[in-house]
């Protein structure tokens, strides 16, 4: 068992300076004597009846110091083409020295300096790095200490232009000292950091690197901006300017990934914000040809700081400007009027969507702007030059009959010219063109007229698709608007169970008819009219009650 004794400081230290001093210097130490310094700072600390716990911490200190200013007196000597490299193998030498120097110094840390050090609040909202001769801090930490008081301080304005430097060669693809400018900017930041607090640490590496760093790049995007901008088309700027971000991107990944967001923002700000203008001249060109290469590295330029608008406002009205085209030239059969027109806008409709998704990622500011385009073209929203307008002064059509039309038709043909799949498919898609038309009252009274006549006719190839059409249409528009829908379908569907049962009911009675009989037993008030079939011996007599 440990007991406290009267400890030699002299005598001891004297072998625990030996040790000290190889590790700061990361030299070898032999594993018998490692493992016995821990005793001498055990015992050193535990002295009885004086402890040397402080006498030995500021022995230490002033070894790591000298350790400290030997390296920053050999630095300053030497030219800014050796500096980088130097530093770089002083302090993973010294750092790694140090941390085991901690080590060995572990139980100095939490016995003596813990009940020293200042509390959690005093170090939030005091000094962000106190000084080690108030002997409050780690071993560790005083080392790192050091190494900024007496070595960075006096350098940094070297090591900031040598980096500089050597993030310009990277630049321009010159090879150099570029693997050192990683290891420099972790020691800044691991110099300030005090227990986890990384303030201080920040504060470094911004007053060395970020700072100068972004006014060097200022300067640096500022004169190829210019220069391109002079030289190349738009198209030709935007290819290079996306791949100068690619370059800067993975720049500041593999050397400075905290200063990674700054270099982003000062791009887009300098490359894409003061030159829009001139990235907007060719935009709706580019939109009319459809040249998805080059739309497509316009919106990446643009989409990180939503610089979309002229690009929006082009799209809406290049997506306006095909439908009016699309829809131009209606056939003069009445029975291909509704298939063109629906079709027509169909396939627009797939065509732009895809192509928002490939050039656009699908972003839903270019599908509103889709929608709106749709709309306007649908709806006739449209000046009294433009083609729409001179179509509708040429037929009667309005795009709610021709959709009612056209649905109807879909529901009203046999499996056996199309599949099945195939006809809910376009019927899925007429709702798209459903949600673009404003006057949905007038689609109501269509559709209803339609709906009466199939299911009254047995027209309708599947009820199923009647019945999945209702449910669309309910989805959008809510059940009022297709109540009546339903009742009509519900009354259909309920006439083969009243007939099975009225004829049961005859034969019970012994009843017999001379003519075959179907009912279909219609509850829904306000239709435009009503109908019942009765076959009589192969004739078919209609009732029509207004």
């Amino acid at each position: 068992m440990l007991r406290a004794v009267s400890v030699d400081f002299p005598v001891t230290w004297r072998s625990l300076k030996d040790v000290v001093y190889k590790l700061l210097r990361c030299d070898f130490v032999d594993r018998d004597l490692w493992n016995s310094s821990f005793g001498y700072v055990y015992s050193l600390c535990t002295s009885s009846p004086v402890s040397h716990a402080s006498t030995l911490y500021k022995s230490t200190t002033t070894l790591i110091s000298e350790r400290v200013e030997e390296i920053a007196s050999d630095l300053e000597v030497m030219s800014d083409s050796d500096l980088l490299p130097r530093y770089v193998k002083f302090w993973e030498s010294y750092h790694r020295g140090l941390t085991y120097l901690d080590i060995l110094y572990r139980y100095m840390n939490t016995q003596h300096v813990k009940n020293l050090r200042p509390s959690e609040a005093d170090m939030c909202y005091g000094a962000a790095l106190p000084m080690a001769d108030q002997h409050t801090m780690e071993i560790l930490e005083v080392g790192l200490a050091f190494w900024r008081l007496y070595l960075i301080d006096c350098i940094k304005s070297r090591l900031s232009s040598c980096l500089m430097r050597e993030v310009l060669n990277d630049r321009l693809g010159i090879c150099g000292q570029q693997n050192c400018i990683q290891p420099c900017l972790a020691s800044f930041l691991r110099v300030g950091e005090v227990r986890d607090f990384e303030r201080a640490g920040m504060e470094i590496y911004n007053q060395i690197f970020q700072n100068p760093l972004i006014d060097a790049t200022r300067s640096f995007y500022s004169q190829w901006a210019c220069q391109r901008e002079s030289e190349l088309g738009c198209a030709q700027y935007v290819t290079e300017a996306l791949a100068l971000r690619t370059e800067e991107h993975n720049r500041a990944m593999q050397y400075y990934k905290c200063s990674l967001l700054p270099m982003q923002n000062l791009f887009q700000e300098i490359i894409v914000e003061q030159r829009l203008n001139f990235l907007n001249m060719n935009v709706r060109y580019v939109i009319a040809e459809e040249d998805k290469s080059n739309l497509r590295n316009l919106f990446r330029l643009l989409s990180p700081n939503n610089l979309c608008n002229e690009l929006l406002h082009c799209f809406g009205e290049h997506v306006r400007t095909s439908i009016l085209e699309a829809i131009s030239n209606l056939p003069k059969d009445s029975s291909l009027t509704q298939v063109h027109f629906i079709e027509s806008l169909l396939n627009l409709r797939s065509r732009f969507l895809e192509y928002i998704d490939d050039v656009f990622d699908g972003k839903t500011a270019f599908r509103n702007q889709m929608d709106k385009a749709f709309n306007l073209a649908v709806n006739g929203r449209v000046p009294s030059s433009s083609i729409l307008a001179t179509t509708s002064k040429q037929t009667n059509y309005r795009p709610s009959e021709l959709l009612c039309r056209y649905m109807d038709s879909l529901l009203r043909k046999s499996v056996k010219t199309m599949t099945i799949s195939e006809i809910e498919t376009k019927l899925t898609a007429s709702i798209a063109i459903f949600k673009y038309i404003d006057d949905k009252d007038l689609f109501q009274k269509y559709y209803q007229r339609m709906l009466c006549k199939r299911l009254v006719f047995n027209y309708s190839s599947i009820l199923e698709l009647e019945e999945s059409v209702i449910n669309q249409l309910k989805t959008v528009c809510g059940y009022e608007f297709t109540s009546k829908f339903q009742r009509m379908f519900n009354d259909v569907q309920l006439s083969p169970e009243l007939n099975r049962k009225f004829t049961e009911y005859l034969q019970s009675k012994d009843i017999r008819f001379t003519f075959g009989h179907h009912f279909h037993v219609l509850t829904v008030s306000k239709l435009n009219f009503m109908l019942i079939v009765l076959i009589l011996n192969n004739i078919s007599y209609n009732i029509v009650s207004f």
